[in-house]
């Protein structure tokens, strides 16, 4: 591998202080690099094809940082950093000695509905960084054209949710921080029909068209879809034993997903 390497042993550096502001306020650097953790994670910047200029290492990590980049046949620069100074960037609770600026794709609206028809989930108001990456986990896997994060869910660049997707928010197409009457225009423009999940309605999932271009709104634990969202929308409930007063929204847009997605191939 041919990428340069430079050793730092100084918190104070200012590579040092870049990645750390990076990873423990989950913000882009100047460059408009993210930064990320764990091996899993750059290898899925890598597998997405994502550029990855830099790359940040413990010396007991660099071996095998170094077989991850050469199997890829990248040469990013390696910046080996003492394990003490390591230690004071990491947001991660299990350290891996890894870390790499990426640059993520740019997505815009027209995206999110590609390939026809769509299927499209919205994050309203859920901020829980674990149910949101799982949630765009469950879109890349049940075959979703997009996401929205609307105002008031947590960032997609969160390091937690990062982790919780597991790469999936490297490749589903997503735009986040969308108000409530934008992300309805979107919807309306087109053309694709809004349901909201929500613990009792009238009409259940074995009761709607999942094969037709359409968006499911999921929102937080406690306070549900937000009104305004709610309003537009169709309601929409999953099946479950009386006893359980609603599911975990992430269970919720997971079977959903899968049952669009079941619906979707029986079409093909």
């Amino acid at each position: 591998m041919g990428g340069q390497t430079q050793a730092i042993q100084s918190r104070h550096n200012e590579q040092v202080k870049k990645l750390r502001q990076a990873l423990t306020r989950g913000q882009r650097t100047a460059e408009g690099l993210l930064a990320v953790e764990t091996f899993h994670l750059l290898e899925e910047a890598l597998d997405s094809g994502l550029a990855v200029p830099q790359v940040f290492c413990t010396p007991e990590a660099e071996e095998e940082l170094r077989r991850l980049l050469d199997r890829h046949r990248v040469a990013p620069q390696v910046v080996r950093l003492a394990a003490r100074v390591f230690e004071s960037v990491s947001a991660a609770p299990a350290l891996q000695g890894v870390a790499a600026l990426v640059r993520p794709r740019s997505w815009t609206a027209a995206d999110l509905f590609q390939p026809h028809p769509p299927l499209v989930v919205l994050l309203a108001g859920i901020q829980d960084p674990g149910n949101a990456g799982t949630i765009l986990r469950s879109g890349e896997a049940f075959g979703a054209t997009g996401a929205m994060l609307l105002e008031g869910a947590v960032h997609p660049e969160n390091s937690k949710l990062l982790r919780a997707s597991a790469g999936s928010v490297f490749r589903l197409p997503h735009v986040h921080g969308l108000k409530y009457g934008e992300a309805l225009e979107m919807l309306r423009r087109h053309h694709t029909r809004l349901y909201a999940a929500v613990p009792r309605a009238r009409r259940t999932l074995d009761d709607i068209d999942l094969t037709e271009p359409l968006a499911l709104a999921i929102g937080s634990e406690g306070a549900g879809v937000p009104e305004p969202i709610l309003a537009a929308s169709e309601q929409v409930s999953i099946r479950h034993a009386r006893g359980v007063e609603s599911l975990n929204a992430a269970v919720a847009a997971g079977i959903f997903l899968h049952e669009a997605a079941k619906a979707r191939s029986k079409r093909l």
